[in-house]
């Protein structure tokens, strides 16, 4: 019987460990889908908003046609994070970075995807760190119109500076335990 002992004794260590973790310590995270092509109406009412949390993401997915499209029609834009004097100018330049570049819209294999994990702290040397309460701007460049485009993330709603429309993401905190709808 020192079989059915061992098997008894790794049971309960493995209760011991899925059971006796604090609550807190358990990752809570959502995820939030935007497609980022000018054919969404979020874009153009002005108070396309989403709530996040440190441990979401957020999946943006760039234009893509499954059809074909002449190439002088087919949408590509350069996403940048900028400051605050960055969004409200519309200008990638003033302290902004280039953060994804949606240029494959005629992909045979699908729309590319890129996803954002809002986290304190983060292994990769390239990676962004986000803090609750603190306000990120995107914006972008649509390579076709040569203008610039808006897509924010903050705090506050305002009235978005560029052409184009504005999405708030709004950075707080969660009770891991007790989670509302976002």
């Amino acid at each position: 019987m020192p079989q059915v002992d061992m098997i008894l004794f790794f049971i309960l260590i493995i209760g011991m460990c899925v059971f006796g973790q604090d609550p807190a310590s358990k990752v809570v995270s959502d995820r939030y889908a935007v497609f980022w092509n000018r054919t969404n109406p979020k874009f153009y009412r002005g108070d396309y908003h989403i709530d996040v949390c440190i441990n979401d993401y957020l999946d943006v997915y760039c234009p893509h046609y499954a059809s074909p499209v002449s190439d002088d029609r087919a949408e590509r834009y350069i996403l940048y994070m900028v400051n605050y004097d960055g969004y409200s100018s519309c200008d990638h330049t003033a302290k902004g970075f280039k953060r994804w570049e949606c240029n494959r819209p005629l992909s045979p294999n699908g729309p590319l995807k890129f996803s954002e994990k809002f986290q304190l702290f983060t292994p990769f040397s390239l990676g962004f760190e986000f803090r609750p309460g603190r306000e990120y701007y995107y914006i972008c460049e649509y390579k076709c119109w040569y203008k610039f485009l808006s897509l924010w993330s903050g705090v506050f709603l305002r009235e978005p500076r560029c052409s184009w429309g504005s999405l708030v993401l709004i950075s707080g905190d969660r009770n891991p335990i007790f989670r509302g709808d976002s």
